[in-house]
């Protein structure tokens, strides 16, 4: 075989070899991009579906019911996650939020600590609780952390004891402990 033909093949082979890289290149960057606009697509046919989902066709009575099996249990205050209580069930979609809104026994069991938390971020919770619970009657589980008397100046505590006429239910935990001014809470 001739030198310069061998040469010419392996030329036009690598040259090829290049154009095929380049051709896969081109068909992998398009099959990503297909790849993309398919997952896309299935997030909104999803999206679509839950339209029609059975749970949609409940009445807003039988939701309702539903939601009070779902929030049976105090709803810890001082723990608040969107996984607890109305603020779980109120987090699914609008529809579920205004019925868990609109059904003050849902925000009527309340667990809270009285004298360790931080005054605002559980006196805001309550006060959101205490308000949607409108005037049903509460079901209350207090831990109380204080000194003697403390409690009694602390706003979450003065806000549950506002409500007392309201009380069915009352499971209070803790101890009164002294406090002294070397006393560290952190």
């Amino acid at each position: 075989m001739n030198y310069s033909k061998v040469q010419q093949v392996l030329r036009d082979g690598e040259k090829d070899t290049e154009d095929y890289a380049t051709e896969i290149a081109k068909l992998q960057s398009r099959i990503i991009s297909i790849q993309q606009k398919k997952d896309r697509l299935e997030v909104h046919l999803r999206a679509y579906a839950s339209l029609i989902a059975p749970v949609r066709r409940l009445p807003d009575d039988v939701l309702r019911e539903v939601f009070k099996y779902d929030c049976s249990e105090p709803c810890k205050l001082f723990l608040l996650r969107i996984r607890d209580g109305p603020l779980k069930v109120g987090a699914v979609c609008s529809h579920w939020r205004s019925i868990v809104v609109s059904t003050p026994s849902l925000w009527s069991r309340i667990s809270l600590r009285v004298g360790l938390e931080p005054f605002s971020s559980t006196c805001h919770v309550l006060q959101l609780f205490l308000d949607r619970s409108k005037q049903v009657a509460l079901e209350l589980v207090v831990n109380f952390f204080c000194s003697d008397g403390i409690f009694q100046e602390d706003p979450a505590f003065r806000a549950i004891a506002s409500e007392a006429h309201r009380w069915t239910k009352l499971s209070v935990h803790g101890s009164l402990y002294p406090v002294s001014s070397k006393t560290s809470w952190y």
